[in-house]
């Protein structure tokens, strides 16, 4: 049987976030048989297996900045009200059509797209299957990636809550019926769990289409259990207080829900707990004159450094208002460290209650405390059984068979 040759199209550093994740799935493809290769436009920060870039060379790398510029210019007249929720527009990219890799693909998969990457408008030039992987609301809203207090994606937008705007005929409007014009009927979307796909089937863009749920996958051979003292020690942490860790890429976000947390630690003696925090740099001021031990790791990219971060802790918080998914949760899963998290969104489908971690009533600061005394009580009993639950549902080599498989029926190949 001929082999099925897929073209995976993300944007950003494959070091981190939605790239990651994308590179998990083409190297796990690749085991399963397809002739995989990934498309970025960001210059290479490593040595990746079958990856290509748009930024070959220096001014190419400065193209690739200037698009992510030049895509911002539409939100300008919006900078002094907007919000800190991620808005992107999606106007300027690149026609991917033109590309070797792109005439030489049987399906063209993307992820993510943004930051002056596609074009929405490009669409309609590629004449390939297209199966398209949601990791946020973005590809069915006028431009925010989560509508946090807002349903108006489910009718036109306009009078956006993120841009601050008050005009019904917005950019966030243009952008939606934007969307609805240019998405072909050769667009097969995908989303990563049942809460987004809930969302995409009442959106205004998607609710006519056909809309698959397959989890994200994580590589079950980067994380695992080890022993908790050795982690310690590489990380050089010495205490006798249970360890509870949080991270994210930027703790910043309000979805990340990161204010839910430091109320939370109001609930909890500050001598019974050492705090180990991670992502871009984050003031812990607040948390220290609370009286908490402190450790702020920065951002980290090595994936061998994260897993000596996850065994190591004693519970992983993710107290996301709003996640898609949850790949933060599903590592520690591996590691053996139970999470906890609020029952809603993508985390709270994740997370078996009091099996392999807490689901915490949204968004109730108190129960979220109550969690992690749990998981803190509950800290290495069953490490491997947690870790081989979160393996048996969340592998990568299992999300790399049902997009396997989604192909195939694509292509109607039996």
């Amino acid at each position: 049987m001929k082999k099925i040759r897929v073209l995976h199209v993300v944007a950003g550093s494959l070091k981190g976030g939605a790239a990651r994740g994308t590179y998990w799935l083409h190297l796990g493809l690749l085991e399963e048989g397809v002739q995989s290769t990934l498309l970025t436009n960001k210059p290479l920060d490593g040595n990746y297996t079958e990856v290509t870039t748009l930024a070959t060379n220096p001014l190419m790398g400065m193209l690739y900045l200037l698009r992510q510029k030049l895509d911002k210019v539409f939100i300008i007249r919006y900078l002094n009200k907007q919000k800190s929720n991620l808005f992107s527009p999606g106007i300027i990219g690149v026609n991917i059509a033109d590309h070797q890799q792109y005439k030489q693909a049987d399906i063209v998969h993307f992820h993510w797209i943004h930051g002056g990457f596609i074009d929405i408008a490009a669409l309609k030039k590629i004449d390939k299957p297209v199966v398209w992987t949601l990791r946020d609301m973005w590809a069915f809203t006028g431009g925010c990636h989560y509508a946090i207090d807002c349903d108006r994606y489910q009718e036109n937008c306009g009078q956006c809550i993120v841009l601050g705007s008050r005009s019904e005929t917005d950019l966030s409007r243009k952008m939606l019926l934007r969307k609805k014009h240019y998405y072909a009927e050769n667009i097969h979307f995908v989303c990563i769990s049942e809460w987004l796909a809930r969302r995409a089937r009442q959106s205004q863009v998607l609710r006519s289409r056909r809309i698959e749920v397959i989890p994200n996958g994580v590589d079950d051979r980067l994380f695992f259990p080890v022993d908790k003292q050795v982690s310690r020690a590489r990380l050089n942490i010495d205490t006798r207080k249970k360890i509870v860790r949080i991270g994210a890429q930027n703790l910043g976000d309000n979805y990340k829900g990161f204010a839910k947390f430091t109320e939370a630690l109001g609930f909890l003696n500050p001598d019974d707990y050492f705090l180990v925090l991670f992502g871009k740099e984050f003031d812990t001021s607040m948390l220290q004159k609370s009286g908490y031990e402190v450790l702020h790791l920065g951002y980290i990219k090595d994936d061998n450094h994260l897993r000596e971060i996850y065994t190591a802790a004693d519970v992983f918080v993710a107290p996301s208002l709003l996640e898609a998914f949850g790949k933060m949760v599903v590592e520690s899963m591996l590691c053996g460290t139970r999470p906890v998290v609020f029952d809603a969104a993508g985390p709270g489908e994740i997370v078996q209650h009091k099996l392999c971690g807490y689901k915490a009533k949204p968004y109730c600061a108190k129960d979220l405390a109550r969690g992690i005394r749990w998981a803190a009580a509950h800290s290495g009993v069953d490490a491997h059984k947690t870790a081989q639950s979160a393996s048996a549902r969340f592998s990568n080599k299992i999300a790399a068979k049902s997009y396997h498989k989604l192909y195939q029926r694509i292509l109607r190949i039996e």
